[in-house]
């Protein structure tokens, strides 16, 4: 069962995707040892259940998608997070949206970004000349114009290939599921394994 300190912990860890030890220790108000004895209730807890536990990488949290997904579900906010309660980090806005870029039908319009990613004008400008400049590297940029909206200009075979790239590093690097599964359930999309194994194979087209 959970207690009051585990589920403080728990909902602090909702909150962005880069978690610190330290985060933890001054969000909720706890010593190390504390957030250590409190950490290690949580895993022995998910161990009962044969879920994969918290971990930390060079003092930063990080959970597997199963494990997410569990700790939602047993806290009783599943349908709550999304992006008003998940707060993204600069450097997942841009791959949101370079997602948003490749797959929404919608058009694609300052506004429709401040709605999305619920930032400023500002922020939303800055990331996609942060995105910009990451794109040059592929030869692809990202233009705009009145009846289209913003959109993806480039070699396709490059497009995917940064498509690849970046699930790859959320998946297997970042250990950042939870800014991908927001994205699917946010644009009512399949879920990740299917969408995976998708990007996959259009990657060797």
């Amino acid at each position: 069962m959970l207690d009051k300190r585990m589920t403080q912990i728990i909902k602090k860890i909702f909150e962005s995707s880069y978690v610190s030890q330290d985060d933890l220790i001054k969000g909720c108000s706890l010593t190390k040892r504390q957030l250590d004895y409190s950490i290690e209730k949580i895993n022995n807890w998910l161990d009962d259940n044969s879920i994969e536990p918290i971990r930390f990488v060079d003092s930063t949290i990080t959970i597997q998608t199963e494990t997410y997904h569990f700790l939602l579900q047993s806290m009783g906010t599943e349908k709550e997070i999304g992006l008003d309660t998940y707060n993204l980090s600069n450097h997942e806005r841009t791959k949101y949206l370079f997602l948003l870029l490749i797959v929404s039908p919608k058009y694609l319009s300052i506004n429709y970004f401040i709605s999305q990613l619920r930032v400023s004008k500002s922020s939303i400008v800055k990331d996609l000349k942060i995105l910009e400049i990451e794109l040059e590297k592929y030869d692809i940029k990202i233009l705009y114009s009145r009846k289209q909206g913003y959109y993806l200009s480039g070699d396709e075979g490059q497009i995917r290939y940064v498509l690849m790239l970046l699930v790859m590093t959320c998946v297997s690097i970042d250990n950042n599921n939870q800014l991908l599964d927001l994205f699917l359930k946010q644009n009512q999309l399949e879920p990740l394994d299917q969408v995976f194994e998708f990007i996959v194979k259009l990657a060797y087209v």
